[in-house]
């Protein structure tokens, strides 16, 4: 299992753009926020070839979220739900 993450320590940027990566999206974020959830193991990045050209090999830039992590986003996720219904806001 991951480290324990407490997402209501993260920015809202920071929050955001995890989740967006938990749910196989871009993060849509800053370097800066990409940098602070590697370097907390929220996120880990990876480069995939999707090509060639004459210069060489076409790579970009995507994210994943480890299991034991997106677990914790997911009952995170759930009590933010819970929360936001009791007061009516869901």
């Amino acid at each position: 299992m991951s480290k324990p993450i407490d997402f209501d320590k993260l920015t809202k940027a920071q929050q955001d753009a995890a989740s967006r990566v938990a749910c196989n999206m871009d993060p849509q974020c800053s370097p800066k926020t990409i940098k602070a959830l590697v370097d907390r193991g929220v996120i880990e990045w990876f480069k995939v070839r999707v090509g060639t050209d004459s210069l060489g090999a076409i790579c970009v830039t995507e994210y994943r979220i480890p299991i034991g992590v997106h677990i914790q986003w997911a009952e995170w996720c759930s009590r933010e739900y819970e929360a936001a219904k009791a007061r009516g806001k869901a």
